[in-house]
């Protein structure tokens, strides 16, 4: 996962079912970020939430 720290946006790189990487990331700008690995979601808005970063 990558977090952007200048505008809101993660940017998610996952293993698929056979062990290999995507050739591009998914980007996630609005909504949840899901970390199906260690069973965890949160809205992006959270992990930005006490900083000055808006969407757009």
């Amino acid at each position: 996962m990558i977090l952007s720290g200048t505008e809101i946006r993660a940017e998610l790189l996952c293993r698929d079912s056979d062990g290999n990487w995507p050739a591009t990331p998914t980007v996630i700008a609005d909504g949840d970020l899901m970390l199906n690995s260690i069973d965890l979601t949160l809205g992006l808005g959270e992990i930005y939430r006490t900083t000055r970063r808006t969407h757009g």
